[in-house]
């Protein structure tokens, strides 16, 4: 709605007004604590928050992505803390999550290896949804 809309707008994210210096130190807190987790063995697991103010579904797991092999996962840890881990989360592990017979078949079939870049899961050749291959470009089809 045009009142929802408005709200967001107006939204500042909270270091907005933090010098330069001190929100950076504060990033570098956050990506060093997700390190530690993960050197601790905590499970991480990806999964962008939506209907937060500039999260944005399916951009923002790309970001979310890069940001977890910022903070010291193996692009390949990253990509199963989106995939096999979420779903052990969700305790779903039995309805998708890796890629196996009687699984769901949600697939991005990527022309360049994420291992070698983890950027690499932002183009992707082929979606499939449901075992059905998708028309990329009736996903930013907004009518």
């Amino acid at each position: 709605t045009a009142s929802t809309l408005n709200s967001l707008n107006k939204w500042t994210p909270p270091t907005a007004s933090m010098p330069e210096a001190k929100r950076d130190r504060l990033w570098e807190k956050l990506l060093a604590s997700v390190d530690a987790a993960h050197e601790a063995s905590v499970p991480i697991v990806l999964g962008t928050d939506n209907g937060m103010p500039f999260v944005f579904p399916g951009y923002s797991v790309h970001e979310e992505l890069e940001l977890l092999v910022e903070a010291g996962l193996t692009p390949m840890e990253a990509l199963v803390s989106a995939t096999q881990r979420a779903a052990e989360m969700m305790g779903e592990e039995d309805a998708f999550g890796t890629v196996e017979a009687g699984k769901r078949a949600d697939i991005l079939i990527l022309d360049a290896n994420p291992l070698q870049d983890i950027r690499n899961t932002r183009t992707p050749e082929v979606v499939i949804k449901e075992g059905k291959v998708i028309d990329r470009s009736s996903l930013f089809n907004l009518e």
